[in-house]
């Protein structure tokens, strides 16, 4: 698993890129539940946990999973369909 600092570091990961993308689209800074639900939010989570356990560790899949509130299944074809998003 991740520890409270790491949580807390992914977390801060998560808001400052969602404010970010309210500052640069001079937009209200509101970040909500759509955007921690959004595809992009999974994507930091992916990586952030890619970056502690390797690319090929079942782990990233499993905590990703948890956090995210997806089912590994789930998980496993979101990540199908951002690669190939990540292709194009």
């Amino acid at each position: 698993m991740i520890s409270d600092a790491e949580f807390g570091g992914l977390t801060q990961e998560i808001a400052l890129h969602w404010m970010y993308f309210y500052i640069i689209n001079k937009l209200p800074v509101d970040v909500s539940d759509t955007d921690l639900g959004h595809p992009q939010t999974t994507d930091l989570i992916w990586s952030f946990l890619r970056r502690k356990y390797g690319d090929e560790s079942p782990q990233v899949a499993v905590i990703a999973s948890a956090l995210t509130g997806m089912t590994r299944n789930q998980f496993d074809q979101w990540l199908v369909g951002w690669k190939r998003f990540l292709e194009r």
